[in-house]
């Protein structure tokens, strides 16, 4: 019941596999046989599917990544959406076989994630905008069919009794939305659903129709549309398609209003309209694109399959671009799907260069906004708030860095009037790395960083910073004036000694030297803690550049003291935390530089770090191949110790719930550091033949390696097996080979184990017969 009617839209997708079509077979024949609770297959279709099944359906990554998305991206102006999609479809749908989670990815979006009234009012991306994505972007006609089935399911076989009106939600905001820019969307949507309530079960086709109207009925009786007029004006240049329609929904002229179009934009009509229906009363062969074209005056016209070297106007293909900036604004955020599209007949030849590094730091400068609250501010008005000699200081500050952005915009040309905020000040954040370098910029710059050495003096001499309305006003204005500065690529590329002292080039690197050239026993040295900890709480980034610091510029502090004064002058002070927070960011921001610091880090907080699951998951799950094997080679060198004998079996308990490569990359790093193999047996009890393949084929293939020892067969012996498992079996058959060098070895342990066995049964015994 649980599985309901999901169980059949899975069925159809592996409906060419000849075992699951002779099940499906049985089910359309003789269902009963089946089944002793249901006669026939419509009943089936009438049962929703519970949401836990459904998540079952997709990788638990993509659940969490999606359910982000939905909660945290706002489809709006300031907010550039792509990122995340481009983000998302490169970690979810690089390769052709995952083409076919999309489908499974539509259902779980429409049954298991139900966004609430203030998501619907707010700017957050919509449901049907973020399918709408997802079925434009397949490369698959056969994977287009299955997402527009996946997104019209429940409406074939709604029933209002038990089925909820957000389940069909989506598939009526998708049609009703794109009609003005993406016409052709709505009339393939239309048309699929047209052509699937006749075609998809012949059986039960007037239930279909049936609950189509009824759903039709239900959705705009509680306000999901207005008013279908749009939709009719539209479907009238598409005669055949609209009589479909109308012959589908019914006569609808005394249930919606008719509201006047004047200000509602029509369309130019779309020549033809392309959809593939896949019928499940014959789900082995998917059926072949069917291709409807129209003469102008309506007549409908058979065609051959479709030719491909038909011009242009004959056949109109969809194609996805990534390419955004091009576009004014008024196309790119007005109300529309989340990805842009085109009509031609050839597929792009170039897309945007972009290197996934870059396109992921971008990813975390948005999720930046959401996951910690930057606070932008009016830089003149607070440093007026400031009732303190250090605001003069500030204000020069300021204006030097001003300085700096005048002359970019001048050599660059015109901004966008919309950086700039109240008072007319200007936004610092276009600044980027190739504005900051080189000419008569390098003289400004060096001007800031005097300027902020002057503040740092003037805090170290004002007696009354260390009140913290003066010191959190001071760090949000520090924070602003240096924003560009923490969003542009830290770590350079082929690093050498020269570049890593050439990236230290930011004001806030100023503070950092300053409190490190100073003493512990220094009572002024707190008040620049002060403020670094009240920048840390306005700008997360301020922990790992300072990380970053101490690695660049003072490897003379291996204890890393100076980031661990930081952790405890904070309000709640947790070293572990604090620590475990800036990996996070800066796993999202820079994976490479992490992999630069981890030696340095694991070596200073070993107590905190070594054995830590928390620690270990956050880092491999961050990092690829290469990356990987950059830590393998710096473990094998002595430089960086992740794992300890303790900590073992810990850490592979933990990792039994992880990706298979996130538990891939964890024995090659657990395998470095040349562990002995006894600390590996305690997982041994933990091991689920079927619920833990990846650990127990790594495992084994482990313990291979191995001579057989008395603590090792014992343990395997002792272990809880279930019908299937054959880990255990596999190894003492492998021991015990002919071929293998230690069956003698084996068998003269396995004698002593049933040896000892039988002496204690026997003791039993005596024991039990003295008794009596």
């Amino acid at each position: 019941k649980q599985v309901g009617r999901d169980l059949l839209f899975t069925l159809t997708q592996v409906s060419n596999i000849p075992e699951f079509n002779k099940l499906w077979s049985e089910m359309n024949s003789s269902l009963e046989k089946l089944s002793n609770q249901y006669t026939n297959i419509g009943e089936v279709f009438s049962m929703g599917t519970n949401k836990i099944v459904i998540a079952t359906a997709i990788p638990f990554d993509m659940e969490n990544w999606i359910l982000w998305t939905m909660r945290n991206v706002h489809h709006c102006s300031t907010n550039p959406y792509k990122r995340y999609q481009d983000l998302f479809n490169k970690r979810f749908f690089s390769t052709v076989e995952s083409q076919n989670l999309r489908p499974f990815l539509i259902r779980y979006i429409i049954r298991a994630f139900y966004p609430d009234n203030e998501m619907i009012g707010s700017t957050l991306i919509s449901r049907w905008a973020t399918i709408s994505w997802l079925i434009v972007q397949a490369s698959s006609p056969t994977v287009v069919a299955n997402c527009k089935l996946a997104l019209i399911y429940d409406w074939l076989f709604y029933d209002k009794q038990y089925d909820c009106i957000m389940d069909i939600e989506p598939a009526i905001l998708a049609i009703m939305h794109n009609l003005t820019k993406y016409s052709h969307v709505s009339i393939t949507l239309v048309d699929f659903l047209v052509k699937t309530a006749n075609l998809y079960f012949p059986l039960v086709k007037d239930q279909i129709i049936s609950c189509c109207r009824f759903g039709l009925n239900d959705a705009f009786r509680v306000s999901v549309f207005r008013s279908l007029a749009p939709l009719h004006e539209v479907l009238r240049h598409h005669i055949e398609l609209y009589k479909q329609f109308v012959e589908l929904i019914g006569d609808t002229s005394n249930v919606y209003p008719q509201i006047p179009l004047n200000n509602v934009p029509i369309p130019k009509p779309v020549e033809n309209v392309i959809a593939t229906v896949n019928p499940v009363n014959n789900p082995v062969a998917p059926a072949p694109e069917v291709v409807v074209q129209r003469e102008r005056n309506g007549t409908p016209k058979t065609l051959s399959p479709v030719n491909k070297e038909k011009p242009v106007e004959h056949i109109n293909k969809i194609v996805v671009t990534s390419k955004i900036n091009n576009a004014p604004k008024s196309a790119l955020f007005d109300n529309k799907p989340v990805v842009d599209l085109t009509i031609s007949d050839t597929e792009p030849t170039q897309t945007e260069d972009i290197s996934f590094d870059d396109l992921k730091r971008r990813f975390m400068k948005y999720s930046l906004t959401f996951d910690y609250n930057v606070e932008r501010i009016d830089i003149p008005s607070t440093i007026c708030q400031i009732n303190s000699s250090v605001a003069p200081d500030l204000e020069r500050l300021y204006e030097t860095a001003e300085n700096c952005r005048s002359l970019i915009v001048k050599n660059k040309g015109k901004r966008d009037n919309k950086k700039s905020v109240k008072r007319g000040q200007k936004r610092l954040d276009t600044i980027d790395d190739s504005e900051l370098s080189g000419g008569s910029d390098e003289e400004n710059l060096q001007h800031l960083y005097e300027k902020m050495e002057k503040v740092v003096i003037a805090i170290l001499n004002d007696d009354n910073f260390d009140d913290l309305g003066i010191a959190g006003k001071t760090a949000a204005v520090i924070c602003e004036i240096c924003y560009p500065f923490f969003d542009r690529k830290l770590f350079p590329e082929d690093p050498d000694e020269e570049k890593l002292k050439a990236s230290l080039s930011s004001p806030v690197f100023v503070l950092f030297r300053n409190i490190c050239s100073m003493s512990t026993q220094d009572n002024k040295r707190e008040l620049l803690l002060l403020l670094l900890s009240e920048m840390q709480m306005r700008q997360p980034r301020v922990g790992y550049y300072l990380l970053y610091y101490l690695k660049v510029a003072y490897a003379t502090d291996p204890d890393l003291s100076t980031y661990r004064s930081l952790c405890n002058s904070l309000e709640k002070p947790n070293l572990k935390n604090s620590l475990f927070k800036d990996l996070e960011l800066l796993s999202n921001d820079d994976s490479k530089l992490m992999v630069y610091l981890l030696p340095g880090l694991y070596t200073a907080f070993s107590t905190e770090m070594v054995g830590s699951p928390k620690f270990a998951h956050l880092i491999i799950s961050s990092l690829d191949a290469a990356e990987i094997n950059e830590l393998g080679l710096q473990i094998q060198k002595k430089n960086l110790v992740m794992f300890d004998s303790n900590s073992v079996v810990e850490i592979l308990k933990d990792s039994l719930d992880w990706g298979t490569i996130e538990q891939y990359f964890l024995w090659e790093l657990l395998l470095a550091h040349n562990i002995s193999s006894k600390h590996f047996y305690g997982l041994i009890p933990y091991l689920d033949f079927k619920k833990h393949p990846e650990a127990i084929l790594r495992f084994s293939n482990f313990l291979r390696q191995e001579k057989p020892n008395y603590e090792l067969i014992k343990l395997l012996l002792n272990r809880e097996v279930e019908r299937g498992d054959q880990f255990t079996s596999t190894l003492l058959h492998f021991w015990s080979s002919e071929s293998n060098s230690t069956t003698s070895k084996f068998v003269s342990i396995l004698h002593t184990i049933i040896s000892a066995s039988l002496g204690n049964n026997m003791k039993d015994k005596k024991k039990n017969r003295h008794s009596q």
